[in-house]
């Protein structure tokens, strides 16, 4: 804390030099009042200057809430690749905590085009929604679009994920599986659930867990890709207005061959991305689960 200590010396305030060179003083009734900082430093940031707090810089200043559907069936089976069914995006901003634009696709599925009954009593989703919805490539290219809309892909934002199977596990598989390009914004999410036991210091269950523990109730119908979107965006939130500080080591960046990314001219990987965050594996994936 920097003082003003000509006004707070003309106000009556008293100071004194210790021996070993410690300013000292017991100001007005044992505290000095702020209207007499010049500046205030928290690890070397700038957080109050002049009588005046300072906004503090936001390391995101959105939140792209994502939560895919896709096919599945009641055998598990390795070699099963899951296609995304509903592609929905919730954008939160960082500053007022509102939802501010949302993004919602229903896909269809080409490999497998017919959903399994499983499927359908899971997610509600019904044969002939996904028959008039778009493909996956298509889809990336209408959120991409949305992207440029909304005036997003000059601000800082990532991908917030109940987990890490969205995109690090099922959006790579298929990408890979289809041969698509991904744009290199694709790879980096946080995980809700590990926001979560930041706050309450244990491991987070599934979503309605979290919903409970938050006090917050669950709106619509679980396995709605878009209805979980805005329910972990309530989650997100909460966990915001609770003292939650999100910074980018929180964010988790997904391991792509590098043909795979369509990076951005000025990207310093030019043309791959390196390294696998929080231990990621090549190979190695998580279940959804259901």
């Amino acid at each position: 804390i920097i003082l003003d200590l000509e006004t707070a010396i003309a106000d009556g305030i008293e100071f004194y030099r210790s021996k070993n060179d410690v300013i000292l003083t017991s100001g007005k009734d044992g505290a000095i009042e702020p209207k007499y900082f010049k500046e205030v430093r928290i690890n070397g940031e700038i957080v109050f200057r002049d009588g005046a707090a300072l906004k503090q810089a936001l390391p995101f200043e959105y939140f792209m809430v994502l939560d895919f559907e896709a096919t599945c069936q009641e055998e598990k089976t390795k070699d099963y690749v899951n296609e995304i069914i509903e592609f929905p995006v919730v954008v939160i901003s960082a500053e007022s905590l509102e939802t501010v634009a949302t993004f919602h696709h229903y896909i269809k599925p080409t490999q497998k085009p017919l959903l399994t009954a499983f499927c359908t009593d899971l997610t509600g989703i019904k044969q002939e929604t996904v028959d008039k919805g778009i493909i996956l490539q298509e889809a990336l290219e209408e959120l991409h679009t949305f992207l440029v809309d909304n005036k997003l892909l000059d601000k800082s934002w990532t991908f917030v994920t109940c987990g890490d199977w969205d995109l690090r596990s099922c959006l790579k598989r298929e990408a890979q599986t289809k041969d698509l390009e991904l744009r290199q914004y694709m790879t980096g999410y946080i995980n809700i659930k590990s926001l979560y036991q930041q706050v309450f210091g244990h491991r987070a269950g599934g979503m309605p867990q979290m919903l409970t523990a938050c006090g917050l109730s669950l709106d619509g119908r679980h396995h709605s890709g878009i209805d979980d979107s805005r329910n972990i965006a309530k989650i997100l939130v909460h966990l915001l207005n609770n003292g939650l500080k999100v910074n980018r080591y929180d964010e988790t960046r997904v391991a792509y061959a590098k043909r795979k990314l369509i990076l951005p001219s000025n990207h310093p990987s030019n043309g791959s991305v390196s390294g696998v965050a929080k231990g990621e594996e090549e190979g190695e994936e998580e279940k959804k689960s259901q």
